[in-house]
């Protein structure tokens, strides 16, 4: 099997929309919640 992805572009901006939102929103989240519980 191949490890090749082939995506539209209306597909990969879609993921590099979430991929901005889980570095922009998500992580700093955890990390609040991770300091806290510490």
């Amino acid at each position: 099997m191949s490890d090749i992805s082939y995506y539209t572009e209306e597909g990969l901006r879609k993921l590099r929309e979430e991929l901005q939102e889980l570095k922009d929103v998500e992580r700093p989240r955890a990390s609040q919640a991770i300091a806290e519980a510490r």
